[in-house]
C-alpha cells in the first residue's frame, strides 16, 4: 500500500526523530555495526535475522531528521520483504516512480515510466529516510540478541588476532569498551573508522553543491521524476511519500550558500525555474549538500569493514548510493553468519571487496555520468545534448532501452564463492535470483524468496524430491545446510511446488533439468545439468574452503 496524501502538519508529526535507545552493551559480542544510518540498520535487521550477537551503536542521540536518501529500487524492496519489514513500508512509500529527463525545450529527452518489476516491486519507491530509519530501528529491535545505544561515539578502535577493541565515550565522555570478534563501519562519508584506520578514500570532490527541499502538500502527484536539465538552473522535483516533492537545485557559482536556503531564496527558486510558480510552500526539511564520488581503496582491513557511504560516496543522480549501502550488508552478512557459525572459513571473507569492487565502481560511474548530461550548463553543449536524443528516441528500441532501465548496471559477480559455468547460454550465475511465484501442492502461494529465507538452496527445476535429495547426500559443503526445493513446470505428484506463470518465466524454462545452487543473498553461485552437478559442487567446495590453496 502506497503513502496516503497528508497534511503539512501530517506529515511533520510522523517524520520527527526517535530518540534511539541507550541498552547496556555487554562486554563482548560477535559483530559491533558503528553507525545507524539505512546502511548500519538494514545491517542489523540482516544480522539479527541470522542470530548473530550484535552491538549497533550510533553517536546521534536520535534518528536521522534530514533529507538524504529517497529512492528504494526494486532489490532494496526485495531484501526489505525477505527481512519481514515489508507490511512496516505499508503507508509509507510512494507508488513506482520513473523520471522524465526534460529539455528546456519542453520535450523529454528520456521517459521512464514507474512500474512493477518481475519481482513484484517497483523499480523506484520514494521514501522519507526520518521515517524509514524508525521503521529499520523498529526491526532491529525485534531481536533480543542486538543491543542498540545511541548518543555513543567510537573514540579508539584496536585490532588483534582474535578480535577487535572498542572504546566508547557518551556525551559525558564516560569511557566503555566492548569487545567484537568483527566491526562494520557504516559510519557515513566522514567515517571515523576508515580514517582511524588509515585506508584511502579514493575520488573527487564534484563542483555541483545542490540546495535539497522537502516539501509537502504539492498537487504534482504524476509519477515520475521531473529532471528539468535546463542550463540556467538544473534541477530534480523527486515524487516523495505522503503526497510531497524534493526540489534538488543546482547551486550556481554568484550563490550565497548562507541565505539560498532561506525562506525568500526557495519561494523564488521554486517561482522561477519549477511548474509549481505560486504553490503555497509547505517546507519540511532544507539543506545544501556537496557532491563526490569516491570510493575506499580496500572494504576490509583485517576484522573491519566498510560498508555505504563509509565505503563509497557517489552523486544522487541515479539514485543508488541508499541502495549500493543495502548490497553491501546483503552480501556479508551471510559470510559473517558462517564463519562465526563455523560453517564457513574465514577466507570468505576476503570475497566481499572482490565481488563487491566492480559494480561499485561501475555505480558510481553510472551516477556521474547521468549528472554530467542532466547538469550541462553551456548552452551549446546542451543544445547538442538534446539534438542527439531527440534524434535516438526515434528509434522505438532505443526508447524500450530507456523505459526498462536497462541502462542502470545490474550486480553481477564475476569471481568469488561461485562457480562460473561454460555450457549455458545467458548464464544466471553470480545474478539474483528472479522471485520466483511458486504454489504449493493445496495451491497455496508462495515464492522462492519465502522459502529460502536467507539461507543456501538447492534447487531442482523439474527434478523430483526423491532425485534431488539424492544428489545433496555427496555435496561436499552440506554443512551449510542447504534448503532443498522441488520446483515442475506443472503441479504433479513428488514435487514440493509448481512454477506460478503469472510473471514471466523464460528463465525457469531455460533451467529445466537444472539443479540451482543459490547463496542466502540470492545470489546464484552455480548452475548444472544432473549429469554436471557433482562437478560443480566439487569446484564451489573449492572456492568455499581452498580459497587460498595454489
Amino acid at each position: 500500500m502506497v503513502s496516503p496524501v497528508l497534511s503539512f502538519e501530517e506529515t511533520m508529526a510522523l517524520l520527527t526523530p526517535v530518540s534511539g535507545p541507550r541498552a547496556d552493551l555487554p562486554a563482548e559480542i560477535e559483530v559491533a555495526i558503528i553507525g545507524a544510518g539505512t546502511a548500519g540498520l538494514t545491517a542489523a535487521n540482516l544480522l539479527g535475522h541470522m542470530g548473530v550477537k550484535v552491538v549497533l551503536v550510533e553517536r546521534n542521540a536520535r534518528t536521522s531528521d534530514l533529507p538524504r536518501a529517497i529512492a528504494v529500487d526494486d532489490e532494496y524492496m526485495r531484501l526489505l520483504d525477505r527481512l519481514g519489514l515489508g507490511p512496516d513500508l505499508d503507508g509509507h512509500i510512494s507508488k513506482p516512480f520513473g523520471v522524465h529527463f526534460t529539455s528546456p525545450l519542453g520535450f523529454a529527452l528520456v521517459a521512464v515510466p514507474g512500474f512493477i518489476t518481475p519481482n513484484g516491486f517497483g523499480n523506484r519507491n520514494a521514501v522519507s529516510q526520518p521515517m524509514f530509519e524508525k521503521i529499520l530501528l523498529q526491526g532491529v529491535q525485534r531481536f533480543a540478541h542486538v543491543h542498540c545505544r545511541f548518543g555513543a561515539s567510537v573514540t579508539q578502535i584496536a585490532q588483534d588476532k582474535d578480535g577487535v577493541t572498542i572504546t566508547l565515550a557518551d556525551k559525558d565522555g564516560q569511557p566503555q569498551t566492548i569487545r567484537a570478534k568483527y566491526v562494520f563501519a557504516c559510519d557515513g562519508a566522514r567515517s571515523f573508522v576508515r580514517q582511524h584506520l588509515g585506508i584511502p578514500f579514493e575520488g573527487a570532490s564534484l563542483d555541483q553543491p545542490h540546495l535539497v527541499v522537502d516539501l509537502a502538500e504539492v498537487g504534482d502527484q504524476a509519477g515520475f521524476s521531473r529532471f528539468i536539465c535546463n542550463p540556467r538552473r538544473p534541477l530534480n522535483a523527486v515524487l516523495g511519500p505522503y503526497g510531497g516533492r524534493r526540489l534538488e537545485f543546482m547551486l550556481l557559482p554568484g550563490d550565497d550558500h548562507a541565505t539560498i536556503a532561506s525562506d525568500e531564496s526557495i519561494r523564488m527558486l521554486v517561482d522561477k525555474h519549477t511548474p509549481y510558480k505560486g504553490m503555497p510552500l509547505k517546507i519540511i526539511r532544507r539543506a545544501i549538500y556537496g557532491l563526490a564520488e569516491r570510493m575506499a581503496a580496500r572494504l576490509q582491513q583485517d576484522r573491519v569493514f566498510l560498508l555505504g557511504d563509509a565505503a563509497h560516496i557517489m552523486p544522487p543522480f541515479g539514485a543508488q548510493g541508499m541502495n549500493t549501502g543495502a548490497r553491501d550488508g546483503a552480501n556479508l552478512a551471510w559470510k559473517i553468519a558462517g564463519v562465526l557459525s563455523g560453517t564457513l572459513p574465514v577466507t570468505a571473507l576476503a570475497t566481499y571487496d572482490l565481488e563487491r569492487r566492480e559494480h561499485i565502481r561501475q555505480t558510481i560511474d553510472y551516477s556521474v555520468r547521468i549528472g554530467k548530461l542532466a547538469n550541462i550548463r553551456f548552452w551549446p553543449l546542451a543544445v547538442l545534448r538534446d539534438a542527439c536524443f531527440a534524434l535516438v528516441n526515434l528509434s522505438p528500441a532505443v526508447r524500450r532501452y530507456f523505459a526498462e532501465m536497462r541502462y542502470l548496471p545490474k550486480p553481477v559477480i564475476k569471481d568469488g564463492l561461485l562457480v562460473h559455468d561454460t555450457g549455458m547460454a545467458n548464464s544466471p550465475v553470480g545474478r539474483l535470483l528472479p522471485r520466483w511465484l511458486l504454489r504449493t501442492p493445496d495451491g497455496q502461494q508462495t515464492d522462492i524468496d519465502a522459502e529460502t529465507d536467507l539461507q543456501w538452496a538447492l534447487i531442482g527445476v523439474n527434478i523430483p524430491r526423491d532425485a534431488l535429495t539424492a544428489f545433496a547426500t555427496n555435496v561436499p559443503w552440506m554443512q551449510l545446510s542447504p534448503r532443498l526445493i522441488s520446483i515442475s513446470s506443472s503441479l504433479e505428484y513428488g514435487y514440493d511446488f509448481e512454477f506460478d506463470r503469472s510473471r514471466a518465466g523464460p528463465l525457469f524454462d531455460a533451467l529445466r533439468g537444472h539443479i540451482i545452487i543459490l547463496r542466502p543473498d540470492n545470489v546464484v553461485a552455480g548452475v548444472a545439468m544432473t549429469k554436471d552437478f557433482a562437478a560443480v559442487s566439487d569446484a564451489l567446495a573449492i572456492k568455499l574452503y581452498k580459497r587460498n590453496e595454489a
